[in-house]
């Protein structure tokens, strides 16, 4: 595993809570500690956040990005996709649908890897090609390696389409995350000629079929059988072969480069997923490879037509139409094309009455303490030296470009300086006060966009014992509040939000349960350990299987019932309901 991180250039990072030359006692607002001038400074915070004031419009629209109908839809038959997996792993943890893009990314390194194995000891020329693939199909670790690299690069391409998918779904492609979105859809027609040209270097009479199929599509006639034979007699067929490697091995290059465009804007890019999950596919890989190997298919003649052979229908789905002699193959590629083309041009076809809202920094409040800088998983909010006079080292300047809109970074800010359009903490402080004026002694839960367009929508009109506000993420979510929201009069508070790992912001569930939970910079003041305070990380489509017990949080003390509830959550949904 260790080879395998430095083999694709993976170097493990601690997760700081400062941006480094930080001093959280000089340059920022003291760390909460344990002391009883905690309440103090709390009482003094609520007077801040009541002082915003409310108004009706804020609370029915609290800065929820408006997803188009197509989204909506596509997310709830992705859920549903999910639901069995989710009930047959009983772990979201293990569950592939929440790491389809570090699993492409390790796909890609194992193609690469096997790859550069192969291309070392590659043989050019029609004859010495097709040798050397028989001889690799002798050699047991040989043919072991081959077949990694074939089941590999096509198990990298259903995973791509369905990372694709739950980014779309998700509604993860539009404004500051164009940039992911265009460069993995660029990859489509690199991947797609990296696998033909693969196919190609064996020369059989797939790769036959292949080369006459292009120069069909051409109609160039350089490819033609003739012409080949013709070079094959001259002793020149091995400058075919070396072309096709040559674009073989560009192709690959050209992938690895749109791999990282693809996660360039990224805060923490994870390239590869955990070490469990590293073992579990090695094993897979490893496993199908040694009892399904590739096999060959017969020498490539060219003085005849190809003979049948099976079709890889992932990179070769256009060979029947190719030798069909009714069916005009032009059309498919102009399809293709041109559905390609209209998936690249998606995060400009908008579908929404509004742009989102950008995160805009009040400078005057700004402490500099970096939080929101280190926290931002989209390097939306960068630090720079302070030259205003002030006492603080640095000072927080937002790139509006670069927001999603998540809101993480307000969950981050001790001082209240950071709104996302008319959402702030004291917005949502006020919300929660209005809706326990209206229903005093009801449970408070804090929820995602996620949950509110799903399982959660039916709970947001609110009653007298639940009243439900849906944040863009509950990253946003300062853990103070929810401490002075149940000291306020709420008979519970929850915090709602979407699987580990399944968050549309990357890292909003991870913060806030690090923070609520007094693993990361802000805490939650100790004063709330007794409090009525869970965390419940599920699917967005199961709010409602969760929300049967009203006395969901009898006996479990404050921020600690959150592994209680973790732990349940492992054991798999008809477990959790038998206990509850």
């Amino acid at each position: 595993l260790t080879t395998l991180r430095v083999l694709v250039g993976i170097t493990l990072q601690k997760n700081h809570e400062l941006v480094p030359g930080a001093d959280p006692d000089k340059d920022c607002l003291p760390p909460t500690s344990d002391s009883s001038e905690e309440t103090d400074g709390a009482d003094e915070q609520v007077a801040i956040w009541s002082a915003a004031g409310v108004n009706d419009n804020e609370l029915a629209d609290m800065a929820l990005p408006q997803r188009g109908a197509p989204s909506r839809f596509l997310e709830r038959v992705m859920l549903i996709v999910e639901r069995p997996v989710n009930w047959i792993v009983g772990a979201p943890q293990v569950n592939p649908f929440y790491y389809t893009g570090p699993i492409a990314i390790f796909l890609f390194a194992v193609i690469s890897i096997t790859g550069i194995f192969l291309v070392l000891f590659f043989q050019v020329g029609f004859d010495s090609s097709y040798l050397f693939i028989s001889r690799v199909e002798h050699q047991p670790l040989a043919r072991i390696v081959r077949a990694a690299h074939r089941y590999a690069s096509d198990a990298f391409v259903i995973v791509s389409i369905l990372h694709a998918l739950r980014l779309l779904a998700q509604n993860r492609f539009r404004g500051a995350r164009w940039l992911a979105w265009v460069s993995g859809i660029a990859m489509v027609f690199p991947v797609w000629l990296a696998g033909v040209t693969g196919y190609q270097l064996i020369w059989d009479e797939r790769a036959l079929a292949i080369t006459v199929a292009f120069d069909n599509i051409l109609r160039r006639g350089a490819m033609s059988a003739p012409n080949l034979l013709a070079a094959e007699g001259k002793g020149n067929d091995w400058i075919f072969i070396m072309i096709v490697l040559l674009a073989h091995l560009l192709l690959s290059a050209l992938i690895g480069v749109a791999i990282w465009v693809h996660l360039a804007r990224l805060n923490r890019a994870k390239w590869l997923p955990e070490n469990y999950w590293l073992i579990g596919l090695t094993v897979v890989v490893l496993g199908v490879s040694i009892f399904a190997p590739v096999g060959m298919v017969a020498k490539a003649n060219l003085q005849r037509a190809p003979g049948s052979f099976p079709i890889d229908l992932l990179y070769l789905f256009y060979l029947p139409a190719a030798f069909d002699p009714i069916f005009n193959s032009t059309w498919v590629w102009i399809g293709l094309i041109a559905f390609v083309a209209l998936c690249g041009l998606l995060p400009w076809l908008s579908f929404r009455k509004t742009a989102s809202p950008k995160i805009a920094i009040d400078k005057a409040q700004c402490t500099g303490c970096t939080l929101c800088a280190v926290d931002c998983p989209y390097k939306a909010i960068t630090m720079e030296p302070r030259t205003d006079g002030r006492p603080h080292k640095f000072i927080a300047i937002e790139h509006p470009d670069l927001c999603v809109a998540c809101g993480i970074c307000i969950g981050a800010c001790d001082g209240n300086a950071i709104a996302l359009g008319n959402v702030s903490t004291p917005t949502i402080w006020n919300a929660a006060m209005t809706r326990l004026k209206h229903a005093p002694r009801a449970e408070i839960v804090l929820t995602c966009e996620r949950h509110a367009v799903n399982g959660a929508q039916k709970f947001l009109s609110g009653d007298a014992n639940v009243q439900v506000i849906a944040l863009p993420c509950v990253g946003m979510i300062y853990p103070d509040l929810v401490g002075r929201i149940r000291q306020a009069g709420a008979r519970a508070v929850r915090v709602i939000g979407c699987p580990p790992e399944d968050c549309a912001n990357r890292e909003g569930n991870a913060w806030a349960e690090g923070r609520i939970t007094r693993q990361r910079l802000p805490r939650l003041r100790k004063q709330y350990d007794d409090e009525p305070i869970a965390l419940l990380w599920i699917a967005p489509d199961t709010f409602a299987n969760f929300w049967c017990d009203r006395n969901f949080f009898h006996g479990q003390k404050g921020s600690r019932n959150f592994l209680y509830i973790r732990v349940l959550l492992y054991l798999g949904e008809d477990i959790v309901e038998g206990i509850t």
